[in-house]
């Protein structure tokens, strides 16, 4: 008997659906990496059911993409950083379900009336990452994203780690205490000089580390960073260096030295060279030396007097105007300067804990050091973190 092949012709090969299913998500990916220059897509895990389907597939992707692009929003946009309606369930019902990130799949997703519902989103943060994060979260604490997608019957998952791609040095001071690496998305190579090591006993937040510079009379304590592209602010373009310290001398210590002479970013603590804001705390100068663009903050003696008992947090931060500002604890202090030309600082070997020419050491802890590319992290007076990047 001659066999029938012609349903055996017009019948869709498995092989095909995977390689037509494998291209449409390779597509996802690529949309999804060119709208969001600044989240970085770690890795992608799907999680089957026991009936492919690729459309249910396509749905969560559909959720993933909505919520990297509100986080990309709320990253750029100078706002607190703030998602809300992060994870609406009945885990949280309190949750308003009527946001950009609550279950729908209305052609509008923002009207959120709960009909047909496809996709389903739940967020996990960096500290506890088994535990969802509730109904309003910090951008910036945000790992990893799941994506529940339905269709009919079938069920589909897909998750995302997330990185902010902003963020171009990040030092924790956690790890081995003689192991000082940077936890950015491109690390670069930070190498110790004197006995720099890592604090377990003092430290900005509850648990960690933080990084140590003891500077006695005989060793030099500092660490340089490798020099990198990543370090090259244009023209207007927004940037961001934050970081906690707590010293424990009064003398002039330089925190943070970036750069080439004239070409640079200098923070420094209790300046005493005369004619540059002397006695007022800390100044912040860029392009230049210490007469040139600054802005002084603080007041007299306002790091002398407490240096020994309180950590501080300082943000010297350009927006995309050209205002450049300097925050101590979360308040501008100092007159803002509006400068928009650009600042390298990628040519030359950079320094934390002393000055380019290895002179006024710093001598206390820093912690949680981050530089920023392209944001401005706070446009006016804000709360501090409360918690490790």
């Amino acid at each position: 008997m001659k066999k029938n092949t012609s349903s055996v012709k017009n019948r869709p090969s498995k092989k095909g659906s995977i390689l037509a299913y494998s291209l449409v998500i390779v597509a996802i990916m690529l949309a999804i990496a060119t709208a969001l220059s600044s989240v970085v897509i770690i890795e992608k895990k799907s999680a089957g059911s026991i009936e492919f389907s690729m459309q249910a597939l396509q749905t969560a992707d559909t959720g993933i993409q909505l919520a990297l692009k509100k986080i990309n929003l709320e990253l750029t946009d100078g706002s607190p950083g703030i998602i809300t309606d992060a994870f609406p369930s009945p885990a949280n019902p309190a949750c308003d379900a009527s946001g950009l990130l609550a279950d729908n799949t209305d052609a509008d997703p923002d009207t959120g009336d709960g009909v047909d519902v496809l996709y389903d989103l739940t967020f996990y943060g960096k500290n506890n990452p088994t535990v969802p994060l509730q109904c309003t979260a910090d951008v910036e604490d945000i790992a990893r994203i799941r994506s529940v997608g339905k269709y009919k019957e079938t069920v589909r998952a897909t998750e995302v780690a997330v990185s902010d791609n902003l963020t171009k040095l990040l030092l924790h001071g956690d790890g081995t205490p003689l192991n000082i690496v940077d936890s950015s998305p491109d690390p670069k190579i930070i190498s110790r000089h004197g006995q720099v090591t890592q604090s377990v006993s003092e430290h900005m937040f509850s648990s960690g580390r933080s990084i140590r510079f003891e500077n006695t009379i005989t060793v030099d304590d500092y660490l340089t960073v490798s020099a990198s592209p990543d370090f090259d602010f244009a023209a207007a373009e927004a940037f961001t260096v934050d970081f906690w310290f707590r010293s424990t001398s009064p003398t002039m210590q330089n925190m943070f030295s970036f750069g080439a002479a004239g070409s640079n970013i200098d923070i420094v603590l209790n300046p005493t060279v005369a004619g540059t804001c002397a006695s007022t705390g800390i100044i912040a100068y860029w392009n230049g030396n210490i007469t040139g663009n600054k802005i002084c903050g603080g007041t007299t003696n306002s790091y002398t007097s407490n240096i020994t008992v309180t950590w501080h947090h300082v943000a010297l931060i350009r927006e995309t105007s050209g205002d450049v500002n300097l925050y101590v604890d979360g308040k501008a202090v100092g007159t803002s300067v509006n400068d928009a030309t650009g600042i390298d600082l990628s040519t030359d070997i950079n320094y934390i804990g002393t000055s380019r020419s290895t002179a006024d050491h710093f001598k206390g802890y820093i912690d949680e050091l981050r530089v920023s590319k392209g944001v401005a992290r706070w446009i006016a007076n804000f709360t501090p973190p409360t918690s490790a990047y």
